[in-house]
């Protein structure tokens, strides 16, 4: 006899929101060593992350298992880098949803939320550099897609200066794909002492950014 057929077991769960945990699988002076990055919180678009935002607020008890469910997903995966585990929540309960071996979109907000992004740890870690995961202020990023800014141009002098007079911002702007088809244009990013004001200042800055140039 052979062994018994494996068996998917489903359910239906309520979710209060979805969190990524960014891990950071490292080669410490004693061996493997895994960190986590405070927790980002995010909502979707069209297949995509439209806005994140660092920390999400969650319990001791939520972040502790999904600190345990991150860790054990990137020890069974293996290799050194930056991993994000996307997990859903609901109270403190906690269930895995997915994983990607890269900083995701989810990361943006870590360029200005970190000491050291999602990106630059990404590297530190193959490269074999001691890596430092302190969040350094509260922290939001929104996605620009393809009709949040005008479809003949990247945003202009005017729209840039506008979008930057909006408090601890910045932005990323992407190059242009094959025209017609739908892209990113950028990522709008912004702290501030709070979450909520950080995810203000984020949407200030994007619809700033949509602002046609008046000298174009």
């Amino acid at each position: 006899m052979g062994q018994p057929p494996r068996v998917w077991a489903e359910t239906v769960v309520d979710v209060e929101f979805l969190v990524t945990v960014i891990v950071v699988h490292s080669d410490g002076p004693a061996g493997p060593v895994i960190e986590f990055c405070a927790p980002v919180g995010h909502r979707g678009a069209n297949g995509g992350d439209l806005e994140s935002w660092q920390p999400q607020q969650m319990s001791s008890a939520a972040f502790d298992a999904a600190k345990s469910i991150a860790a054990r997903v990137v020890k069974a995966l293996g290799g050194r880098g930056v991993f994000g585990v996307e997990l859903m929540v609901n109270g403190d309960e906690v269930y895995f949803a997915d994983v990607t071996a890269w900083p995701g979109d989810s990361a943006w907000v870590t360029l200005r939320s970190q000491r050291l992004s999602a990106f630059e740890l990404q590297a530190r870690t193959i490269l074999g550099l001691a890596v430092d995961t302190l969040m350094v202020s509260p922290g939001a990023a929104r996605v620009i897609g393809p009709g949040q800014a005008p479809a003949d141009a990247a945003p202009g002098p005017d729209a840039l200066t506008a979008a930057l007079d909006v408090p601890e911002s910045d932005v990323r702007l992407f190059g242009r794909a094959r025209a017609g088809a739908p892209r990113k244009v950028g990522v709008a990013l912004a702290t501030a002492p709070d979450v909520a004001t950080a995810r203000d200042r984020a949407r200030d800055v994007a619809t700033r950014l949509s602002m046609r140039d008046s000298r174009g």
